[in-house]
């Protein structure tokens, strides 16, 4: 056998030793995050199924095993009195919420169901954020800081929806917010309370904002016929109904602003033929008629330096308005 068969036999072997050796999986990083509230972020890794916490330097500083389960980590967020954020994991049937101030490792059984953590709110006035996960019947918000959770499903009929927490009536914490067929429920996890109104059709929460000139934010919502805003906190808090007519002829102008000088915001709606500013603080609302069926909001801006914003509109013949809310015109421009 000449030389080079020899290296070449050789090499094979070789090769062949190499594949028999266990391969050492690379570690994916997942993200990085001040975990134990010194203010310098600790890197989090997924290796060989399990959760990694390395230093800045790459010291390996805890390891955590999360069982036989198909885990993902959804992200972190500060859930308890400590310093420093908790991992939120969404760990087969259970919501797991890892500390690295308690070392410690602790689950919420959801279930063996479709589910997903949707985010993390302010629902208590407590420290550390609730954590909110959506089945597909219930809602369920863990308190971490108080060790339990709470399941809604009572009201999870037909199609429904969750919009998130939204800061209104004044309270310094969030409420949550659902629709839930023809209807919108509103939920206070600081006291347990629920409330409920019933409404025409399908219904979407738009915003949150200060519209009657009281400080504390209004829940602002629509069904096919009416623009709806809440007043109130759930405890002490009322419905109040504005019609605006078929649900596919109107919309709201995306934010809140004050258009007749007089305190709160109000709400622009656009509508085939004309705008209509509603002035939820006395009640009231106002039409511009438009003379096109196809027009286009330029700007809602301050013009004349008086108090209110004014409204800059084109429509398809390339005409310009101005809609002054507070002298209750509407000219070309």
């Amino acid at each position: 056998m000449n030389k080079q068969a020899k290296l070449l036999l050789s090499g094979l072997a070789l090769l062949g030793t190499q594949a028999l050796i266990p391969q050492a999986q690379a570690a994916d990083l997942l993200g990085r995050w001040d975990l134990d509230g010194d203010g310098t972020p600790e890197s989090v890794f997924r290796e060989s199924g399990k959760i990694q916490v390395k230093s800045a330097g790459g010291s390996l500083l805890r390891t955590y095993d999360l069982g036989n389960t198909t885990w993902e980590l959804r992200f972190a967020a500060n859930t308890d009195s400590r310093p420093g954020a908790e991992l939120i994991v969404k760990a087969g049937p259970d919501l797991a919420i890892i500390s690295m101030v308690e070392n410690a490792v602790r689950k919420y059984p959801v279930g063996n169901k479709v589910w997903n953590v949707v985010g993390t709110a302010q629902l208590d006035n407590n420290p550390g954020e609730e954590v909110i996960a959506l089945t597909g019947a219930e809602a369920i918000i863990v308190s971490h800081h108080l060790k339990e959770q709470v399941t809604l499903s009572d009201f999870m009929v037909g199609g429904w929806h969750y919009y998130g927490p939204f800061n209104i009536g004044g309270l310094p914490y969030g409420t949550l917010s659902f629709t839930t067929g023809n209807g919108i429920l509103l939920y206070d996890f600081q006291t347990r309370l629920k409330r409920t109104t019933f409404t025409n059709g399908a219904t979407a929460t738009i915003a949150a904002a200060e519209v009657n000139g009281v400080p504390g934010n209004e829940l602002i919502a629509r069904d096919n016929n009416d623009l709806i805003i809440y007043t109130g906190t759930v405890a002490a808090g009322q419905f109040q109904n504005y019609t605006q007519g078929s649900g596919s002829n109107w919309a709201t102008y995306a934010g809140f602003v004050d258009t007749n000088g007089k305190p709160g915001a109000d709400v622009i709606i656009n509508k085939l033929d004309r705008i209509t500013i509603l002035h939820p603080a006395d009640n009231t609302q106002k039409d511009y008629p438009i003379n096109s069926t196809e027009y286009s909001i330029l700007s809602v801006s301050d013009q004349d330096g008086q108090p209110g914003a004014e409204i800059t509109l084109i429509d398809k013949s390339n005409r310009t308005y101005v809609i002054n809310d507070r002298l209750g015109t509407i000219k070309p421009l």
